[in-house]
């Protein structure tokens, strides 16, 4: 995994913000701009996600974790609040493909951050992953050896 300088080059921030843009285009629609209560609860859970990255790569290796974790909610709430406007005419269907399809990949792409995070906690605190645990090589036996040897005659 290459090392982001920037929270921007992370790809949950640019999947995250991504989002953003395009459901403030959906919140720009005078029909959906009526319903002031829809936007300012979609346009906060959609904001605080890019923002929660933002904020967590900027601290400690632990806390990023924990800001992650928060982004990742805000993206299922983000997702409830997708449905709700579907639910409500605001959003067409295929609008509502295509976003759910990219609040998917922006989750994922954060998900998987939090796990090599998780990796580089157990490890050390200097941001290397730990070293993956490897299972004991496996005793080999010929085609002809049973599994349980008969025991021998006395």
């Amino acid at each position: 995994m290459a090392t982001a300088r920037k929270h921007e080059e992370l790809e949950c921030w640019q999947l995250a913000d991504e989002l953003k843009v395009r459901i403030y285009a959906i919140l720009a629609k005078p029909q959906v701009a009526a319903d002031a209560g829809f936007c300012y609860q979609i346009r906060k859970s959609v904001r605080s996600a890019p923002a929660l990255m933002a904020e967590g790569f900027a601290r400690r290796q632990k806390e990023f974790k924990r800001y992650l974790e928060m982004a990742i909610g805000e993206i299922g709430e983000t997702r409830n609040h997708l449905r709700d406007g579907a639910q409500s005419g605001h959003i067409a269907a295929d609008e509502l493909r295509d976003l759910w399809h990219l609040s998917y990949r922006a989750r994922g792409a954060a998900l998987g951050l939090l796990k090599y995070l998780e990796r580089c906690v157990e490890g050390n605190e200097k941001g290397r992953p730990a070293p993956r645990k490897r299972k004991p090589p496996r005793k080999s036996r010929t085609k002809n050896t049973p599994k349980n040897p008969p025991k021998p005659a006395v």
